[in-house]
């Protein structure tokens, strides 16, 4: 039996995922545009970023649990993907750092991994069976 996932169950799961990845690397680098500041003034800067980070992914995992929609590695992966993107983003327009073609060549590579794992292409390709695993929330259902 195979899981229906709808469009709409993907945004639910999405939207606040974005939101928390974005609080999360915006509160790791907003201090940088003050060298000189203290450890102390640093860390008041970024924990309330760090709480809404977690308000939002603790929303995005509940919807992943309930409708399983990736696997804890792609979880890992998409967060990777995720704020490996919006700290480009962050660093052409906030730090006016410059983006290297190095940097965008990288993106695609980490997309292409994405899919690999998310598809099971190489486990298709090697002709190994694909067994769904259960996650450690429900495993003793």
């Amino acid at each position: 039996m195979t899981k229906q996932v709808s469009i709409r169950q993907y945004v639910e799961f999405i939207v606040p995922w974005l939101i928390s990845t974005t609080i999360a690397v915006i509160g790791m680098y907003a201090h940088l545009k003050y060298p000189k500041e203290s450890v102390w003034h640093a860390l008041a800067m970024a924990l309330p970023f760090a709480w809404v980070d977690w308000l939002f992914m603790t929303i995005a995992m509940d919807v992943n649990s309930k409708y399983q929609l990736l696997s804890p590695t792609q979880d890992t992966m998409l967060l990777i993907i995720s704020q490996y993107t919006v700290l480009l983003i962050l660093n052409r327009f906030y730090l006016k750092q410059p983006v290297t073609w190095s940097d965008l060549v990288a993106w695609p590579i980490m997309l292409f991994g994405f899919v690999v794992s998310g598809f099971h292409l190489l486990s298709k390709l090697l002709g190994r069976k694909v067994t769904p695993k259960k996650s450690k929330r429900n495993r003793n259902k």
